[in-house]
Parts: structure tokens; sequence; C-alpha cells
């Protein structure tokens, strides 16, 4: 469907529901199956499980657990970060910005939907 590519460089396909924060392994979202996606954060700004990136049919969303701190997004073409609503996904775009603590993940798609669809 597509990839996320970390502030650093480091690139995380996306074949799965996504459970991302800095110890994902062990939160319930992993535990119902989600793909558990480790990231280094040394704000203190990124929970434990902070976000989810789930496919839905040939769209890719984001959307904040509830995390204290919260997760924003920025949209091509956008200058200023939108803070998500908790638990409400965001749908993500080619080229969207994904803030989780102080860390950036962009979303590039690799996916094209069929005709009609």
């Amino acid at each position: 469907m597509g990839t996320l590519v970390l502030d650093d460089g480091t690139p995380h396909l996306l074949a799965a529901d996504v459970v991302i924060g800095r110890d994902p392994e062990h939160s319930d979202a992993a535990e119902r199956g989600l793909v558990a996606l480790r990231i280094d954060d040394t704000s203190g700004g990124m929970s434990r499980a902070h976000a989810e990136i789930r496919l839905v049919g040939w769209d890719v969303t984001v959307a904040d657990r509830g995390s204290t701190n919260g997760t924003c997004a920025r949209p091509p073409g956008y200058r200023d970060w939108i803070r998500l609503v908790p638990n409400q996904p965001m749908l993500l775009v080619s080229g969207t910005e994904v803030l989780i603590g102080n860390r950036v993940l962009r979303f590039e798609s690799a996916a094209v939907p069929p005709f009609g669809g």
C-alpha cells in the first residue's frame, strides 16, 4: 500500500495495520495482531503505543490512540500541523507527514487504485 519513511530515512513498508510507539510490542493493539513499529524518541513525548496506521481498502489512515501528547499531521502543501482528534482516523495522502513525539514520518503511496475504485 505504501511506505512510511522515518525522518532518518529508514523506510517501513506498509503491508498490514501498524501500531507505532516507543514500546508497542506489549500493547493491546499488538496483541490483536497489529504489526508493532518501535521508534526511538528522546523527547519523552511518544507513548508506548502512540498511534495506529490502518489499511482500509485502497486507503491508509492514521489515528492517535489517545496519547498524552497527541499526534499531528501535515498534508502536502500545508505549512501548519493539524492535531488529530484522538481515535478519529485521518486519511493519509502521499507526502503527508505525521509528527509523533519529536519524530516525523512521511507516508509515500505505492498503490494506485483500480479504475472505478
